[in-house]
């Protein structure tokens, strides 16, 4: 994200939200900016963690986005763990409504149970396959599937319009894997979903 060409995207995002093609229901999906964990390289999974310096430059540079397409967003939703609440506050702005920001905990990361606080590179190539896998069950804690699940009920619950969602980079790849996408995204990566009745 340093190297960041936000005038491209700002008009990536403008795009979206004025795409002729109108969802009656759609989101912007934002993953949690840098944190501890990242830069330890731990699973942190449902353990909180506080932005690092970099990560919360990170999201405030997200509000150059978010400024000039503020009109365009009817409701604004985050995960409660801390990361994610503090990327959502950089990145709009510091508002001043303690009402603004939707938490809650169906936007969590994944709950890696027995596993978190573990650091992912020491763990062996196999154990990281397993990890990665769709169907991983985490001991302890949450499946992928289970992961899914529990956004995609959250995300039937919207009202119609259009949402910007600070999650976590584990439930956006668990959505992203449906267009086989595997890869994690970066902190602060930025999505447009749309929602018909059934599916995102």
């Amino acid at each position: 994200m340093k190297n960041i060409d936000f005038t491209k995207a700002n008009g990536l995002v403008r795009n979206f939200l004025h795409s002729t093609k109108i969802s009656k229901k759609r989101a912007i999906l934002v993953r949690s900016c840098e944190n501890q964990g990242n830069l330890s390289g731990t699973i942190a999974g449902w353990t909180d963690m506080k932005l690092t310096d970099y990560g919360r430059r990170q999201a405030f540079m997200l509000n150059q986005i978010y400024a000039q397409n503020e009109a365009m967003i009817n409701q604004i939703h985050s995960s409660d763990l801390q990361r994610c609440v503090d990327t959502a506050f950089y990145a709009l702005g510091f508002p001043s409504n303690d009402n603004l920001i939707q938490t809650t905990k169906n936007l969590r990361e994944m709950n890696f149970g027995e596993q978190e606080g573990l650091h992912f590179d020491g763990l062996s190539a196999s154990e990281k396959e397993v990890i990665s896998s769709p169907d991983y069950q985490a001991p302890g804690g949450e499946s992928w599937p289970v992961v899914r699940e529990r956004q995609e009920a959250y995300f039937g619950g919207l009202a119609n319009g259009t949402h910007l969602i600070f999650t976590h980079g584990g439930p956006i790849a668990a959505q992203l894997s449906e267009f086989g996408i595997e890869s994690i995204p970066s902190n602060g990566s930025i999505f447009g979903v749309t929602f018909d009745e059934t599916n995102i």
